[in-house]
């Protein structure tokens, strides 16, 4: 309908969308204006160009309106048709400088659980401060970034932190031009200007041999056997990393089968497939050490979570749960006469090494692990063995 009541700078009348329910009238805003006898042209039996435009429009808004209605249906309320048909923006950013926007991402991050991540930033931002207080994005200039990158390397820090905190303050600079408080023009990063240094990828992947050690080992105690668990576990399931074996209820798993999504991207814009896993006969051993008499779908597989923790404490227990279990697992490899700095995320390097070494193609190996892009999985892929070199060099003089 037209409110004739008001008259808006322009001269004309806003179109508001009429609710009544209960005999209760509500009018709501459309951001769309006109003259009485445009309004009259708008709503004809043919309306022609802007006309036809305007209720194209209308139309749109209608049918969101009775799609709004319909959800509700049985319970309408006013204030939930308004929350359906006008969420509610997102607040926006008070400041305008670096330091407010990585503020009001850390904020949006620790909001969405992802406290880690946050946790992240929230370095990143500290190590730009302690380079230069109250840096604005005019500073940001491609000689300002070199200039950092050599301090940091400098002071010790290595080429993959240095790396780390660049990306999170071009993931900052990306949101600030989206809110047009940064300029394509004024980017600092990319081709031509400022690249990111990478980190350097050290390879973290054990042999068959090696692997073997372990899967032989007699645990000494109890710490050592959940160390040594956790990490047969994440090897023989797709090189699962510890969160997700942390989060694994057992609605997830249907007899031989574990279907997840990672919790690394589940949140993320892009699409999420799950992963599935067929459980080999030591993964099920494992899982059956582990089961309990009382649990439920939603019980948790392993003695990790809790479901009254939050996402805080889950952070804090998963921590020190992965620093306990790296702790033994070095304790085991150096017991086997395994000279590496073994982790748990040397299960999942190990897992696809493994695989790659098996002839499995990159792609297969890619989708088992749960990566969105190959070149993510080409920098898990570990070198060949030296036994392999070896078979590659004699192979040159074979003739």
């Amino acid at each position: 309908m037209l409110d004739t009541r008001i008259l808006n700078k322009k001269n004309l009348y806003p179109i508001k969308l009429q609710i009544i329910f209960q005999r209760v009238k509500r009018l709501y805003a459309t951001n769309l204006s006109c003259g009485k006898e445009d309004f009259v042209k708008i709503n004809s039996a043919n309306p022609r160009s802007q006309y036809k435009q305007t209720k194209l429009l209308l139309n749109e808004i209608e049918k969101k309106a009775i799609d709004a209605i319909n959800s509700l249906s049985p319970f309408f309320s006013f204030e939930d048709f308004k929350d359906l048909m006008f969420p509610k923006q997102k607040e926006k950013i008070k400041h305008k400088d670096l330091e407010g926007y990585f503020n009001a991402y850390i904020k949006e991050l620790k909001e969405q659980s992802k406290i880690k991540t946050a946790i992240n930033y929230e370095c990143s931002l500290h190590s730009l401060q302690n380079f230069k207080k109250a840096i604005d994005f005019k500073d940001l200039t491609p000689t300002f970034l070199k200039s950092y990158e050599i301090a940091q390397t400098t002071k010790g820090n290595t080429t993959t932190t240095v790396s780390f905190y660049l990306r999170c303050l071009r993931t900052i600079y990306n949101v600030a031009i989206k809110d047009g408080v940064c300029t394509q023009e004024n980017y600092p990063f990319g081709k031509g200007r400022y690249t990111v240094p990478k980190g350097n990828n050290i390879k973290k992947a054990l042999t068959k041999e090696e692997l073997k050690l372990i899967f032989d080992y007699v645990p000494a105690n109890d710490s050592e056997q959940f160390a040594k668990d956790m990490f047969l576990f994440s090897y023989c399931c797709n090189g699962m990393n510890m969160k997700d074996i942390a989060l694994l209820k057992y609605k997830d798993i249907d007899k031989d089968k574990v279907t997840f999504i990672r919790a690394k991207t589940a949140n993320s814009a892009k699409t999420t497939n799950p992963i599935v896993v067929i459980m080999n006969s030591k993964a099920k051993e494992i899982l059956k050490t582990y089961s309990k008499k009382d649990s439920t779908s939603n019980t948790y597989v392993f003695p990790i979570f809790e479901p009254h923790h939050t996402p805080e404490l889950r952070k804090n227990k998963l921590s020190q749960t992965i620093k306990n279990i790296n702790k033994w697992v070095k304790v085991i490899a150096k017991k086997v006469g395994i000279e590496k700095n073994v982790t748990t995320y040397f299960a999942r390097h190990t897992f696809a090494t493994i695989l790659k070494h098996s002839n499995i193609s990159t792609e297969k190996i890619s989708e088992s692990l749960g990566h969105t892009s190959l070149a993510t999985t080409e920098r898990y892929l570990a070198s060949f063995e030296d036994k392999d070199k070896k078979e590659i060099s004699d192979l040159l003089i074979a003739f």
